[in-house]
């Protein structure tokens, strides 16, 4: 695999969406000098139970990883939090994000065929969505740029979870994240449950995926993204899950984890968005 050693460029609070008066923003890192070949961009999706900004924590973010060693473009994405509207509002903030990427890929020198998304818990369950869900128009809340395409071409999530009814414990309360995403009691909501689920719209074809999770995770457990493994795998999907032995949900904020993390990441968007330098 080749790596490119570089600095970076970082180019932050860009205007990308006002959706019921909430403007919502995003940071680019792109590798100095930037390439003169289109980039492939990987859009990151932050984890806070849909209920906390968090798109400059350093800790989750892996912008400047993939920017400095893999000659990538990284976009970090604002998205309405669960407080300011239900879902999927949340999903349709994401594929507009994938719109304006590809919209302005040639300000930004990025390639908009080669889009990838990378997201951690909450964050890793909407790029779940998006890649499995490219053609749900219901989760469109505006009919601008409709003519884009918000498919994207690789899919990397992080302790996500998939199917909310599942979940157990305190995540059945009528306060829990899940339930202040959907608008209500996850048992008692089924139906809107099951349409946050990224498994209720797998089918053929579908991008690449790569599932991480620790074994020890007792927030999200593992079998969580063992579900969407197994129901990828069902139709034929292209994927790989990554068990972390002994991590927890966030990884312990641990080195050696998120090392592990992020250079399966960079194998993986290598693999997928740069096949030309394995």
């Amino acid at each position: 695999m080749d790596l490119i050693a570089s600095d970076i460029i970082k180019t932050e609070d860009i205007l990308y969406r006002t959706v019921d008066g909430y403007e919502l923003r995003l940071d680019i890192v792109r590798p100095d000098p930037v390439p003169d070949a289109p980039m492939p961009v990987v859009l990151y999706l932050f984890g806070s139970g849909w209920a906390i900004a968090r798109r400059k924590d350093e800790e989750q973010n892996p912008a400047q990883f993939l920017a400095a060693h893999a000659g990538m473009c990284v976009a970090s994405i604002d998205y309405r939090l669960s407080s300011q509207a239900i879902f999927p509002a949340q999903i349709a903030d994401a594929r507009a994000a994938v719109r304006w990427l590809r919209t302005h890929a040639k300000t930004y020198s990025l390639d908009p065929e080669r889009i990838g998304v990378w997201g951690y818990s909450s964050g890793g369950h909407l790029v779940s969505l998006l890649g499995t869900a490219a053609n749900v128009s219901a989760f469109d809340d505006s009919k601008e740029h409709q003519e884009i395409s918000c498919r994207v071409q690789a899919v990397f999530t992080v302790s996500n979870p998939v199917d909310f009814l599942q979940l157990g414990t305190w995540h059945n309360d009528p306060d829990s994240a899940e339930a202040r995403l959907i608008g209500g009691p996850v048992q008692q909501n089924v139906d809107l449950v099951r349409r946050a689920n990224p498994i209720t719209y797998i089918h053929p074809p579908l991008p690449p995926f790569h599932l991480t999770h620790g074994d020890q995770d007792d927030i999200v457990l593992i079998e969580q993204s063992q579900m969407l493994y197994h129901a990828l795998v069902a139709v034929g999907g292209d994927v790989t899950f990554l068990t972390l032995p002994g991590a927890g949900h966030d990884l312990g904020r641990s080195t050696r984890y998120w090392d592990t993390v992020n250079h399966a990441a960079l194998t993986f968007f290598q693999k997928y968005l740069r096949p030309d330098k394995i």
